[in-house]
């Protein structure tokens, strides 16, 4: 039973982690724009400027294939 207790004072602490960052307003999404939208301005990746727009449409025809 100690196995289980460990595994719930676990599961607590993280959605107690997730709960105070979301409530922080970390922005995850600023973070990751921030990281990376240099890389995709630069001239070497010029072909992914418009990258933003083709994933939706084919994560959502993925999802109706399946």
């Amino acid at each position: 039973m100690i196995g289980g207790f460990w595994f719930f004072r676990h599961l607590d602490d993280v959605i107690s982690n997730l709960v105070k960052n979301f409530t922080e307003g970390t922005e995850y999404f600023k973070i990751l724009v921030d990281v990376f939208s240099n890389e995709f301005r630069g001239k070497k990746n010029l072909h992914l400027k418009n990258f933003y727009v083709m994933v939706p449409p084919l994560v959502c025809q993925r999802k109706l294939d399946n």
